[in-house]
């Protein structure tokens, strides 16, 4: 009995443990992240990327990418942690930074040094730290998409967004709404035909 009962707990805990697993009763929604006030540094370069302080799952799961018309990319993996980088546009080497945009991480120490000492040779400044692309919510969650927006200075580093705007699902809401208030009228129709 004993034997079964911890079959039982590993098999509940395998799923919680597995990072690629999404949570039962969770689901992702969309996620945009976007810089507006972009077109004001038309002599920069702006890329996503790791942090140059937190390595994350590597450079072949989070690897560099430009950030076209102010839209940072969304297409990385979950758990990428991502910081958005300035690099004047005289200083930016396309064809080095390709093996970070293409990297396969076979030597993860020595893609990672790399991967250094070439943000450090193209003199990439941060200017927004912490943007995550992925998030889940509740299956009861309206929320199917988030827009972050920035508006960068180059000389601060935002961890926070400026605006975070939740598109919701009206049509969910309003099912919500109306069980809600149905089941109230039950409720209290129960309650006054029990009284008298």
């Amino acid at each position: 009995m004993k034997i079964i009962g911890i079959f039982i707990m590993i098999l509940l805990i395998i799923p919680l443990i597995s990072a690629d697993v999404i949570l039962p009763g969770h689901h992702p929604i969309t996620v945009i992240n976007k810089i507006t006030n972009i077109i004001d540094y038309p002599n920069y370069v702006f890329i996503s990327a790791p942090p140059i302080e937190n390595q994350g799952p590597g450079l072949n799961m989070c690897p560099i990418k430009i950030v076209e018309e102010g839209i940072i990319s969304n297409q990385y993996y979950k758990l990428c942690d991502l910081s958005i980088f300035v690099i004047e546009k005289d200083k930016w080497d396309i064809g080095e930074a390709q093996k970070f945009m293409e990297a396969e991480d076979v030597d993860y120490e020595k893609t990672y040094s790399e991967y250094f000492s070439f943000m450090e040779s193209i003199s990439a400044k941060e200017v927004i730290k912490n943007i995550h692309t992925y998030k889940t919510v509740s299956d009861s969650s309206t929320v199917t998409e988030e827009i972050n927006t920035y508006a960068i200075d180059l000389s601060k580093v935002k961890i926070e967004p400026d605006n975070v705007k939740k598109e919701i699902e009206y049509l969910k809401t309003i099912i919500y709404v109306l069980i809600s208030l149905i089941s109230l009228a039950i409720i209290i129709t129960i309650l006054v035909k029990r009284k008298k």
